[in-house]
């Protein structure tokens, strides 16, 4: 029976765990798209200014 119990213990006591790492991913994985998103604009917006600056468009 006391196996049971710490078997019961581990699981209830791994879901918050799990939880909390997934949470923490999913934040990384969305700063990181809004990173990616906010440095292709920072190149978007050189690479306009560099073609205007040489008179391409």
């Amino acid at each position: 029976m006391p196996t049971l119990y710490w078997i019961l213990v581990a699981t209830f006591g791994a879901i918050p765990i799990s939880y909390f790492i997934y949470d923490v991913m999913i934040a990384e994985m969305t700063a990181k798209s809004k990173r990616k998103k906010y440095f292709n604009n920072i190149i978007d917006t050189s690479t306009q200014y560099r073609r205007y600056v040489k008179g391409g468009e």
